[in-house]
């Protein structure tokens, strides 16, 4: 029985971990876009008081007010995956991406302004660390991988092509 489960896992291990890696970078790519998002949206509407009551946020406080964006986005979420469950894959589907997508705006924003305090909590620090150690191991071994660099060529290409015709049609 354990030699069948151990072929499977030889046999699957490099693909879940390529898989792995791009969700962890997919993730990180969104996370600062939709900082530089939120950071925008804070600097347009009058919430420049709101930012600097997180920014002062003591340890304790701003680990709990870290927490926020999950607990809130959660209802949202679980309505979303209810939608899926129940066959309207589209709504389902739009109501969950877009509470992960507000979620992940709101906690980027929030980390982004209370880190200094975050890092003053042992636990959180090593956490950290440790996902950034992640996240640069996935990169490396993602640069490594031919086919990956390949598709980030093609990827870089067409994007400057786009906003080459972007740039002739704005011309004209």
């Amino acid at each position: 029985m354990s030699e069948p489960r151990n072929l499977l896992l030889r046999i699957l291990r490099w693909p879940l971990l390529a898989l792995a890696a791009l969700f962890a970078l997919l993730e990180e790519w969104l996370w600062d876009g939709l900082k530089a998002l939120t950071a925008w949206v804070f600097a347009h509407l009058p919430l420049r008081w709101l930012e600097r009551w997180l920014a002062s946020a003591s340890p304790p406080l701003a680990v709990l007010l870290l927490l926020t964006p999950t607990v809130v986005i959660l209802p949202a979420k679980l309505l979303g995956l209810w939608l899926l469950a129940g066959g309207h894959v589209f709504f389902g589907g739009a109501v969950f991406i877009a509470a992960k997508l507000a979620g992940m705006a709101l906690l980027s924003r929030l980390y982004a302004l209370m880190q200094p305090a975050l890092h003053r909590v042992g636990w959180f620090l090593r956490l950290d660390t440790a996902i950034r150690r992640a996240i640069a191991w996935a990169h490396a071994w993602l640069d490594a991988q031919p086919a990956y660099v390949q598709t980030r060529a093609a990827l870089r290409a067409l994007k400057a092509n786009a906003r080459a015709a972007l740039a002739r049609l704005l011309r004209h």
